[in-house]
């Protein structure tokens, strides 16, 4: 592969593709031939930019490789291979910062949530603690009631009945109030019928009947006694 058409002499523009000179390259990065290299006061005086104090290097294959690379004719596909390159590395770079961005996102969210399970879970342990109590209590009594003697029981069992005759006896009690204070209202009323005082002094007479009955069977039931009396004196 030649040489890229484009080196020339900066100075007379004498092309470097002919092959027929040699050419030198200032370190001012000027291309020069060695026919205008005469003009440089032996190599120190630039004739394209008037500097002074220059030196020069033949363009050549001896050349270092980062000079060389100055005179590379495939250096656009380099370039382009290095703007891909570029381009790869930033969209790499773009797409893992993305990802940091929405992992923090998803940090917080998570952060969030952990703060409402844990009251969720404080809250549960809270009702799980009284409700343990309240079974500890139950348990509890229950073992009292099932440790309790039988002495216990029948106390428990006799105040029971207490209060229930002591509830009958109030009830009659109070009916039988009831029935005596109905019973004077019936009697200190103002009645106009004559038929009910009737009945009820027929109910007198046959209480006073009783009485008198009552009377004679007990000295029936003493002349009874008196004669079983003699009988065992005589068998005796």
């Amino acid at each position: 592969m030649g040489p890229p058409f484009w080196i020339h002499c900066n100075l007379c523009y004498y092309l470097f593709a002919r092959k027929d000179r040699k050419f030198y390259q200032m370190n001012c990065l000027h291309v020069l031939c060695k026919n205008c290299m005469a003009h440089t006061h032996r190599g120190t005086f630039c004739p394209v930019c008037k500097r002074q104090g220059v030196k020069f290097l033949e363009i050549s294959n001896t050349m270092d490789k980062k000079v060389k690379a100055l005179y590379d004719p495939d250096v656009s596909k380099i370039l382009d291979q290095a703007i891909k390159a570029t381009n790869f590395q930033l969209k790499q770079r773009q797409h893992l910062i993305e990802q940091i961005l929405t992992t923090e996102e998803k940090l917080e969210k998570a952060e969030k949530m952990e703060q409402i399970m844990k009251a969720k879970i404080f809250e549960a342990q809270q009702q799980y603690d009284k409700a343990r109590s309240q079974r500890r209590s139950m348990q509890e009594a229950l073992r009292q009631q099932l440790n309790s003697s039988p002495e216990d029981l029948q106390n428990s069992q006799k105040q029971q009945s207490k209060r229930s005759s002591s509830d009958f006896f109030n009830s009659n009690s109070n009916s039988s109030d009831s029935d005596w204070d109905s019973g004077i209202k019936n009697t200190t009323g103002d009645s106009k019928d004559s038929f009910l005082n009737m009945k009820g002094a027929s109910t007198s007479t046959k209480s006073i009947c009783s009485m008198t009955d009552f009377d004679a069977n007990s000295s029936h039931s003493s002349e009874m006694s008196e004669q079983f009396h003699r009988m065992n004196i005589g068998h005796i």
